[in-house]
C-alpha cells in the first residue's frame, strides 16, 4: 500500500535528499508473517532466513516501482510490538530505522519504520539475518 512520511531537515540531509518538501512518497508493508514452523529457519542454499527472504522480495517490488518512474524511495512499516517486543530489531538488523516523526506517545502496538531504498544495505546474497 502507499504511505507518506515526514523527515526533518537533518534525516533529509543524511538521506541526501534536495527536496522543498517534508513529506516523502513510500510503499508500506502491511502484514510480514512468518509461520512458527518456518520462524528463524534458514532458507536452503541461501544465507538468510524466511522473514528476511519476504524483505528482500518487498524490497525488490519497492525498486522496481522506483526504477518504472514511481515516486517510492522508502519502504516503511508498523513493526507490530504487542504480541512480539523483538520486532523492531528484526527489522534493524535489515537495515530499517525508527521514524522519530511517528512516534507518538499512545502508540503501544507498533514502532513506525522506514528502509531506503537508496542504500548498501541490501547485499547480493540477501538481507541480514
Amino acid at each position: 500500500m502507499t504511505d507518506a512520511f515526514l523527515l526533518d531537515g537533518a534525516e533529509k540531509e543524511a538521506a541526501g535528499l534536495d527536496i522543498p518538501f517534508s513529506s516523502v512518497p513510500a510503499l508500506k508493508i502491511g502484514k510480514l508473517v512468518v509461520s512458527s514452523k518456518y520462524k528463524g529457519r534458514m532458507i536452503e542454499g541461501r544465507k538468510l532466513n524466511y522473514g528476511s527472504f519476504l524483505l528482500e522480495l518487498s524490497l525488490g517490488k519497492a525498486t522496481q516501482l522506483e526504477l518504472s518512474g514511481i515516486a517510492c524511495r522508502f519502504l516503511t512499516v508498523d513493526a507490530d510490538i504487542e504480541f512480539n517486543p523483538d520486532t523492531p530489531s528484526f527489522y534493524e538488523r535489515n537495515g530499517f530505522v525508527r521514524n522519530e516523526h511517528r512516534s507518538v506517545k499512545n502508540r503501544k502496538k507498533n514502532v513506525s519504520m522506514r528502509y531506503d531504498l537508496f542504500t548498501d544495505t541490501f547485499e547480493e546474497d540477501g538481507l541480514h539475518t
